[in-house]
């Protein structure tokens, strides 16, 4: 009975997707806008709030009734926050391998059109006088490299904030490890690692929010990620009081004690994709910073 109601209210959503674009209720261009896809989080419209506000439009889909066809009317996606594992969500593995073959999809079209370009500069170079022919190749081959580029469609980008996150770093060959107790309403100051477009104008040592009880085992991150920020927390402030939760990011099955400082990857890029993940929740009111750092994320992927 819940599987039949649960395939009921997905189908549901689904059609209702479909529905308004027909209907051209969603009127506008979806290249200009970004997809939410909520993975039953309740922080998944806090999301869709701050996208607005920067005046972007915002469709969400739940993540039971996405479907990888919807991927074609956008060029950027926010993988939301949720519960479990990135492994209870399947359609998040979907949308990070869409967004690779994006990606090898735009560089093969690139390359063909660079190997276009010099074909044509050597046969226009054979035709024609050997001067008229330089010029007259290296305009064709020019123009061919032009158009080829602009062919291309962009590829999908995607920001994974805390589950979406951990998900990025899972799909490229990560691991996960779980904190002895959650960080569910605690801050901490973000560690800028190295630059990123995604954290210009963001200063050193900003307030973020954790919610969350898993993180990047930074022993086993993938050569394909580059480590932009990252937390180093030995007391984690609640954010409901004052809680001294100086255990609550030993390992498991490592003796790590109390007062020792841990250092949590707080966020991720991919170093050739325009995959970007956080741990933490920029959307939070707690997170400071947050609406410049989705603003940055925006104009990188416009």
């Amino acid at each position: 009975m819940a599987v039949s109601l649960s395939i009921k209210v997905s189908n549901n959503i689904l059609n209702n997707y479909c529905e308004a674009k027909r209907s051209h209720i969603i009127f506008y261009s979806m290249k200009e806008s970004v997809l939410i896809v909520d993975n039953q989080d309740s922080f998944t419209y806090n999301l869709k709030e701050l996208v607005l506000s920067l005046n972007c439009r915002a469709v969400v889909v739940s993540s039971i009734a996405f479907n990888e066809s919807m991927l074609g009317d956008f060029n950027r996606v926010i993988i939301s926050p949720g519960p479990l594992l990135p492994k209870d969500f399947p359609a998040i593995s979907k949308i990070i391998e869409f967004s690779e073959r994006s990606h090898l999809e735009k560089d093969a079209e690139i390359d063909a059109g660079k190997d276009a370009g010099k074909e044509a500069e050597i046969d226009i170079g054979k035709d024609a006088g050997k001067d008229a022919g330089k010029d007259a190749g290296k305009d064709v081959g020019t123009d061919a490299k032009i158009d080829s580029g602009k062919s291309a469609k962009s590829p999908l980008s995607i920001l994974g904030i805390c589950l979406g996150h951990q998900a990025i770093v899972e799909y490229f060959g990560g691991t996960l490890r779980k904190l002895e107790s959650p960080l569910h309403g605690a801050v901490s100051n973000l560690e800028l690692v190295q630059p990123d477009s995604i954290f210009n104008g963001i200063s050193d040592g900003v307030q973020v929010a954790h919610y969350h009880s898993w993180v990047a085992d930074s022993v086993n991150l993938p050569d394909s990620l580059k480590v932009l920020a990252k937390s180093s927390i030995v007391n984690c402030r609640n954010l409901q009081g004052n809680m001294n939760n100086k255990s609550s990011l030993r390992e498991e099955g490592n003796n790590q004690g109390d007062g020792q400082i841990v250092d949590i990857i707080m966020a991720v890029r991919h170093k050739s994709y325009n995959i970007w993940g956080l741990q933490f929740h920029p959307e939070s009111v707690v997170s400071e910073s947050g609406r410049e750092i989705l603003q940055n994320w925006l104009n990188i992927t416009r």
